[in-house]
Order: C-alpha cells, then sequence, then structure tokens
C-alpha cells in the first residue's frame, strides 16, 4: 500500500510517487515477431473532500429590515475542489420554530466529478482483488463532520448497519444538528444530496430573532473509495 498527500489549498497537485514492477511477458509465438497488448493499472484508495465555507445566519426572516446593512442567506454554487468527489452547491434557509428563533437547514449537494467510481471506503481495497464489491459497495459516500459555527454545533457520523444500510444510533438528539440520508448512495449526477438542519430544541441566542444577522463558518468532511483504471497499449517483440 502506497500512502500520499492529497490535495489541498497548499497542494494543488497533491503527492506522487513511482512504482516499479517486474513482469514475464509470454511467448509472442512461434510465427510472430512482437505482439501488441493493452496493460491496464487499477488503483483503489480512501479518500475525504473537505470544505469550509461562510454562510449568513438570516435572522431577520420576515425581511423586516431591522438591522441596516446586515447579510443575507444566498445559496452557494461552488466549483470542484480537486477531489474526485465535489461538493456542488449548498442550498440552505432559516425556518421559523415559533418560538422566537431560527433553524439553519442545509441541502449539501455532491457529484463524482472523477474518471473513477466512488465505493465503500470501508471496503475500497478489496475492489483491486480477486473478491472484488457487490453492487451494494459503490457510489456510497459518508457525510463524516458538519460542523455549524463551532465545535458546540455538530453532527458527526458514527457508522452504519451493513445489512440495512442506515447509519447506527441516528435518532434525532444525539448531536445539535441531524444529517439524513448517511451514508449517502449516489444515483444521479448533480442531484444528490444530504441535508442538515439545526435540531428544534437548540434555542441557543445566536439563533434568535432578536440576533442580527451575522456570518459564521460551516465546515464538511464527506469520505469515501474511489478506484480507477487506466490502460495503455505496449509492444512485446521477440528477442531475435
Amino acid at each position: 500500500m502506497v500512502t500520499l498527500e492529497g490535495k489541498s489549498i497548499f497542494n494543488y497537485e497533491g503527492g506522487f510517487d513511482v512504482l516499479s514492477y517486474k513482469a514475464k511477458a509470454k511467448s509472442a509465438g512461434a510465427l510472430s515477431k512482437k505482439h501488441d497488448i493493452d496493460l491496464v493499472a487499477t488503483a483503489c484508495y480512501e479518500y475525504s473532500t473537505v470544505w469550509n465555507q461562510e454562510i449568513c445566519i438570516d435572522t431577520d426572516i420576515n425581511d423586516m429590515n431591522v438591522f441596516v446593512g446586515s447579510c443575507k442567506a444566498e445559496n452557494i454554487n461552488l466549483g470542484t475542489q480537486g477531489a474526485p468527489l465535489a461538493i456542488t452547491n449548498i442550498d440552505y434557509s432559516m425556518i421559523l420554530t415559533g418560538t422566537g428563533y431560527v433553524r439553519p437547514f442545509f441541502k449539501i449537494y455532491v457529484e463524482n466529478v472523477g474518471n473513477g467510481k466512488i465505493i465503500n471506503k470501508e471496503k475500497f481495497e478489496k475492489a483491486c482483488t480477486a473478491t472484488g464489491l457487490t453492487s451494494r459497495d459503490y457510489n456510497m459516500v459518508f457525510l463524516k463532520k458538519f460542523v455549524l459555527s463551532s465545535d458546540d454545533i455538530l453532527y458527526t457520523f458514527n457508522g452504519y448497519d451493513p445489512k440495512t444500510g442506515k447509519e447506527l444510533n441516528s435518532e434525532t438528539g444525539r448531536d445539535s444538528i441531524t444529517c439524513r440520508p448517511n451514508p449517502l448512495i449516489l444515483q444521479n449526477d448533480g442531484d444528490d444530496y444530504i441535508t442538515c438542519i439545526l435540531n428544534e430544541d437548540i434555542t441557543l441566542d445566536q439563533f434568535s430573532l432578536n440576533q442580527a444577522p451575522y456570518t459564521t463558518q460551516i465546515s464538511l468532511q464527506f469520505d469515501y473509495g474511489y478506484t480507477l483504471s487506466e490502460s495503455k497499449s505496449v509492444t512485446i517483440e521477440k528477442i531475435q
């Protein structure tokens, strides 16, 4: 197994290494001087897409313009982040609770923008073996963490049951935020999303209607496995 550094804002190219293998070719045949073949290399690895974004907690939900010059909640269109799985859009809004607070609600769209296939990160090594994967192991993405403002207001993934495909201990109230479905099974390019919403019982002052709208950070981390293959034509020549 090879460990390489992934792409980041500090390393746009990511890590690389050169691997060498000895191979023994079969005979080109008694009457042949050369033989053309396709050499195929398959890579299987686990990866993470990490994103931080500034958003607006818009407590002026009825547009009363009580706070002059304050921010407004606007949907976010993103490009690729250099990873095979891209966060393409973040649509969000504020929902009234009826008790004087807002609940931030997010729809996070993701898409496979690479040349390979997304797979279950817990079984990525099998994709490069004769064992292979089952159909259920493809297109499986985990939202590992979603943090809003601070580490006190977050959602963390607690693993899943392979038999049901559902998250373990996913009942509302375990974290300050609930995100579903997780794991996410990708089905349509650009149309797959996970929703995250602040739990209804959270009544912090920063989400009060008496609080002026303000900007803060959200942090996301998606974990997944990935596999892709590359082929190259090679000519085997008989030694004269």
